[in-house]
């Protein structure tokens, strides 16, 4: 999972009838901070910045980045 997520990719968590809220609840976890902030890339902190002069920098600040995270539901047809 690691390695996926240094390289750029997503991570699918597939869930059915109950484990379907907990695949839903560990995407969500990752979307967000967990153990340690994950700061927005300098040059998306630099255009913020350049765009907004006056709330650009504590933007850049306070945003961080989540860990795409995609829950499936799995149905029968």
């Amino acid at each position: 999972m690691e390695e996926a997520y240094e390289n750029g990719h997503k991570l699918l968590i597939e869930g059915n009838g109950g484990s379907t809220a907990n695949s839903e609840h560990i995407a969500g976890e990752l979307m967000k901070r967990f153990k340690t902030p994950r700061k927005v890339p300098s040059e998306f902190a630099k255009r913020l910045c350049e765009i907004d002069s006056n709330r650009g920098s504590s933007l850049a600040e306070n945003l961080e980045c989540g860990l795409t995270a995609i829950p499936l539901l799995l149905t029968k047809h």
